[in-house]
Order: C-alpha cells, then structure tokens, then sequence
C-alpha cells in the first residue's frame, strides 16, 4: 500500500530549468523533478532513465512507546538505534532509555534496568557516536536538567555491554543548552576528536547566546579550546562533521533566525580559523541514470531556520563492506524564519566543495544544498534522527509539531542510498551536468504546478524489559498524519 503526496511548494514551481548553458538544446521537464511517497508496504519499480535519487520513500516503522517527547539524544550503530532523555508532556528533562533493533522493527525500553542512563534527567542535549564501523562508544551529554540548570557534563555509552562511564566536564564554567556537538578526524592525526559550540546559557542571572567552540580529545580526555564562531552566537544550531571538517550554522541568534553556514577543519595547525561555506539556497535538481542533471533555475528556498535534526553519511567506512561512495550532511525539519512551523518537512542534503557526486550550481569549487523529499507532514520543532551506521539508511522520530499541536513519537525510515555512487573500490567518479537552454539561449520553463551490512553482532548485554509498539499511524490522501494515540498539547519547557 503506498500513498503518492504531492509536495506543497506554497506557490514556487515544481520544476523550471537550470542555470548555465553546455548544449544548445531544449529538455523541457515532464515529470515533477522528485515524488514523495509514504510507503506503509509496497514494491516500487524505478522508471528507466530516471536516477534513483528521484524516488526517495519515507516508509512508516514502529513508533517509540514514549508517548511524544521533544529534544531525545538520538544515535545509532550498525544495528540499533538509541533514544535517550529528552521533554514529555509530564516533565521537562526525563531519564527515559529506548533501543531501537532495526531488524526485528522493535523497541525495548531499558529505562528501569541495570542500563538505565545515570546521568541527571534532562533535555535539550545531544550524542555522537564514532563514524567507524564496529566502534562501540557513544558519546552525550549537556543541556538542561529538571530546574533549567544548564549542564556541561559528557558521558560515554559502550554500546554493546550498555555500561556508562562520566567523562571530565566540558570547562566552560556555565553549562550550556542545545549546542552542536559533532565528531571529526583530525586530518594529521587520523585520531577522532568531539567539537562542541554554541548554545545558550545563564550568566549572572542573564540569557546569553554563546559563539564559543571546544575539542575534546577522546584518546587524552581533555579539553581544549577552538577558534570561536565567526558567526552570530546562537542556540539551537544545526551542525554535522564530515571527515574533518566540523559544519554548524543556521540557529537563532539575539538578531533572529539565521541562514549562514560556517566549516571548521581539524587539523594540527596551531591557528585554526572557520571558513564560510554557502548560505541556506536549496535547489531541487533532476539527475538521470547517464549522469546529467537539471537544476531549479532560483533555489526553492532561502529559510533561515532553526530547531530541528541534522546528520551525515560517509561511506564506506573504514573496515565496511558498503558498496556506496560519498559524502553528504544532512538538515531535517525544524522552524522556519519566523520560529514557527514550515509547511512542510524541509529535507536538504549538503554537498561540500569539490565532492564527487554531483557538481553544484556554481560548479565544482563551491558548496551547496539541494532539496530532497519533507518528512510526512508540518516541520517539526526539536525532533530527533539517526543513521544506521555504514548505511544510507536514515531515520526520523519525535519532535513537536506547532500547527496540529502534535507530540510525536512515530518513527520514519529513508533510503538514502541513491544519492551515493555505486562503488567497486578503484574507480573515480564524476557526474556529467548538463544544463539547458531554450532555442534563443534563455531560460526555457517547465510548469509544473498542475502536474500531479556489515555490522559488529550487536546485542544488547541487558534488554530485560521489553515495551510493546504504539498503535500503528494511518496516512490520509493528503499526507497528514494521524495518530491513535496522541498528544493535543504540549509544554514547550
């Protein structure tokens, strides 16, 4: 059963054209440049001719049995995924503990067990695990506990025995609330390392956006101090690291909601300084199966944006057995420019400068975004997502949905796999753009608007109690979701 949704574009055209001219010749678009479908249970064929990354499904899993939570910590390894903490609708900071087993659709709720999250109640805080196939640690903390104290501690989950061990404390004096927190590879040492930045905090009884940024080195477990963000300080960034680059960007700032994209390389260097990568400007694109491309000829989108979940996708990794190549960020969800709900589950995939799936708008030497299929539904403020490690594989969960006044604890499921390239392990790729002209060189417009693995064996050491699924969610024609189970209000704590 699957049903198709037409993507809301609140007035912009599915399809035009692209920007710059290679070959003299007309492709007027006739099909819209990608369809969302929900898919519940169904086999979809792929048109010939038509890349795969035109047909990304977002299909329905079993929810959480937490009923609706905001800001989780959410993460995963190759097998499992993790959900911890977070707000509800009967307190603002929790100590809730969920795995998600991806192979049997299964939540088992370890909250009350000898797994249980020692750390004090909170929300607002973040986790990474190690982009490396068969690593068992996660790492998590910051935040807000029950009484709004903003918390600098960081702890570390072995993911395979469920044991906790406290880390030092990030030395920043004051704690802080939903920061960005990314993992990267130094690139002279090859030795992993957690950037944490941003945010906001209390000082001397006042509220304050911080710009500030830290590394953690896992190996000496110490701190130290990075360049801070060029950047206006702000809370509830979005963030990613890619290889060694550390993204975060975007995020409310004393000024408003922010569109602006910063990189930080880990390096050796004694002087580290960020770069400013491109600004929010997703296109939508068409790619087809012999590798030429059509783009939007304007972005679809300029939002600034605040408040949802954000991840990234290298493969292979190191050890794994993946047949993809690339690397991309991703942004999900959130508040528009007003800090209100977008009408729609904005998806957009970062490809950075120079990468070798398919060149940008402006060519090889600059990044850019490109729009993807929205999750079911409105934005969602402060959701969570993660990314079976050494997949495609990405999921979506919680979050509070402000135009139904929904507190969601459904799970959604996406393939990313057709934005990555096929890979045997020698050959280099680059992808073929084409762009095109009507018969007088100008821009020939096609409306649109009326056209309808490899793992390391995970298992638990302690999975001793076992939480039955939420009811299932139905989808109506129109896309919107509806719950049987479900919360009508909620405290935005």
């Amino acid at each position: 059963i699957s049903t198709a949704v037409r993507p809301k574009r609140s007035g912009i055209c599915l399809v035009t054209t692209c920007r710059r001219v290679v070959r003299n010749r007309v492709m007027r678009a006739s099909t819209p440049l990608f369809s969302t479908t929900l898919v519940l249970s169904a086999a979809i064929a792929v048109p010939t001719g038509v890349h795969a990354s035109q047909h990304l499904l977002w299909s329905s899993r079993t929810p959480c049995p937490i009923p609706g939570v905001h800001h989780p910590i959410t993460f995963a390894n190759e097998t499992h995924g993790f959900l911890l903490t977070g707000s509800t609708n009967n307190a603002p900071a929790t100590s809730e503990f969920y795995i998600y087993d991806e192979s049997a659709d299964q939540w088992t709720d370890v909250s009350a067990t000898s797994a249980a999250y020692p750390g004090p109640p909170r929300s607002f805080g973040y986790g990474v695990v190690i982009p490396e196939l068969n690593s068992t640690k996660a790492y998590l903390g910051f935040g807000a506990a029950l009484d709004g104290q903003r918390l600098s501690d960081l702890w570390e989950l072995d993911m395979a025995t469920l044991k906790w061990r406290k880390l030092p404390n990030l030395p920043d004096n004051h704690g802080r609330r939903h920061p960005a927190m990314n993992v990267v590879r130094n690139a002279d040492t090859g030795k992993f390392e957690i950037h944490v930045g941003l945010g906001d905090t209390f000082t001397n009884g006042r509220f304050v956006n911080l710009n500030d940024f830290w590394k953690f080195d896992i190996e000496s477990k110490t701190w130290s101090r990075l360049p801070d963000l060029p950047g206006a300080p702000r809370h509830h960034p979005f963030y990613f690291g890619i290889g060694s680059q550390s993204y975060a960007g975007f995020g409310h700032s004393p000024y408003g909601i922010e569109r602006d994209w910063y990189a930080l390389k880990s390096d050796s260097s004694i002087d580290p300084s960020w770069t400013v990568e491109s600004s929010m400007a997703s296109y939508e694109v068409q790619v087809h199966d012999d590798g030429s491309a059509l783009y939007s000829n304007e972005p679809v989108t300029k939002e600034a944006r605040v408040a949802g979940t954000q991840f990234s996708i290298e493969l292979p990794l190191k050890g794994g057995e993946s047949n993809l190549k690339g690397s991309l960020g991703f942004v999900l969800s959130g508040d528009g420019d007003n800090h209100g709900p977008m009408e729609e589950g904005q998806f957009h995939a970062f490809y950075p400068a120079r990468n070798q799936l398919l060149e940008g708008p402006e060519g090889t030497s600059s990044s850019w975004w490109r729009q993807l299929p929205p999750h079911p539904g409105y934005s969602r403020w402060a959701p969570g997502s993660f990314v079976m490690r050494g997949t495609a594989r990405a999921y979506f969960t919680g979050g509070y949905d402000r135009a139904l006044r929904i507190l969601f604890s459904d799970l959604w499921m996406i393939d990313l796999s057709g934005l990555f390239h096929s890979y045997d392990g020698e050959q280099d790729f680059q992808v073929e753009i084409e762009e095109v002209t009507g018969n007088n060189g100008t821009n020939a417009v096609g409306d649109m608007e009326n056209q309808d693995e490899s793992s390391a064996s995970f298992t638990p050491a302690v999975l001793e109690s076992e939480s039955s699924a939420s009811p299932a969610m139905l989808t109506s024609s129109s896309g919107r979701i509806n719950r049987c189970m479900m919360t009508t209000s909620v405290a935005l704590w």
